[in-house]
């Protein structure tokens, strides 16, 4: 829809006499959050397909001048981003620019690019909201599993993986068992990979929650000043304002940044594009953008629902 001068009376047709200020519905915002979580990258060609490989098991005992047993790494599971385009337009009246003395009209490519902004951090958060529920494809990570899974293939044939953890509140001892799941968490040969938990991620509602558990000195479960389990360690938190469910947390580590885990694939950044229709002179500016994301490897994060 264009903008026109009779949808704005106030500011074109009445002009309100003791108008001293137009106040701009748009977001401040704040900066990106998705390179807290993913692992930003950037094509020129059309996909991108990503491939895993698993590792290669234990050693084992060899006799004297027995031969060494063989083993060999295998081909695991894949996944195939495809950016797609994302586009808004803005369509401008000439007598609307021509007359816009607050300067309402000229400002608005800025809420263009804030609209983009928070399309990309609204997506980039829907994984994790619906990374354990949801049936489509963007929901699953590379192995056909959901996001957030506790069956999910391990290639020895002889385990499964886990990193959905039984609803809890924040608590040291929910915590705990988060860090644990991490540290158990299986390559595809069996084998632990120790990972190592860095940040707690909750919700807006959860903020001052996971501050008490991570950030006192004291234990917040007791009453006797014990010292906090967690004082020592290199440990945080940080507020994912995109989560939409007030009670799910979940942790991540540095694994995800190590690995192919969590991917944004930029093929084109934000793009302006400005054209006049001569037969109206309506002014257009369409704004757009090439992209794909999603969750090849499942391991480095936990997700909790909460209880």
């Amino acid at each position: 829809m264009a903008h026109v001068r009779s949808n704005f009376g106030d500011l074109f047709l009445a002009r309100l006499p003791i108008l001293e200020s137009v106040i701009h519905m748009r977001h401040e915002r704040w900066p990106s959050q998705i390179p807290l979580i993913y692992s930003m990258e950037s094509t020129a060609e059309p996909f991108r397909n990503y491939t895993g490989v698993s590792g290669l098991g234990l050693f084992g005992e060899r006799a004297e001048r027995a031969p060494a047993a063989e083993d060999s790494v295998r081909q695991l599971y894949d996944k195939k981003l495809t950016p797609v385009g994302y586009a808004k337009a803005l369509t401008h009246s000439r007598e609307t620019l021509d007359q816009d003395r607050f300067g309402v009209f000229n400002k608005m490519n800025m809420q263009l690019a804030d609209s983009a902004g928070q399309t990309k951090d609204i997506l980039a958060a829907d994984l994790f909201n619906l990374g354990d529920t949801a049936a489509g494809a963007r929901y699953l990570a590379a192995d056909g599993q959901n996001i957030f899974d506790n069956s999910h293939p391990i290639d020895d044939g002889a385990s499964t993986g886990d990193n959905l953890l039984a609803s809890a509140d924040i608590s040291n001892v929910a915590v705990q068992a988060a860090l644990t799941l991490l540290e158990r968490t299986k390559d595809d040969r069996g084998l632990p990979q120790m990972i190592m938990g860095t940040q707690i991620v909750v919700p807006s509602e959860q903020r001052f929650d996971a501050a008490q558990v991570v950030k006192s000195v004291d234990d917040s479960s007791t009453t006797d000043r014990a010292v906090s389990p967690f004082v020592d360690d290199n440990f945080g938190y940080v507020v994912w304002r995109y989560l939409t469910d007030p009670q799910a947390w979940g942790m991540v580590s540095d694994f995800m940044k190590m690995t192919e885990g969590w991917v944004w694939l930029t093929q084109q950044g934000l793009d302006l594009d400005h054209d006049v229709d001569i037969r109206t002179q309506t002014a257009v500016t369409v704004a757009t953008e090439r992209f794909d994301y999603g969750v090849i490897d499942w391991r480095g994060m936990v997700k909790n629902p909460g209880a």
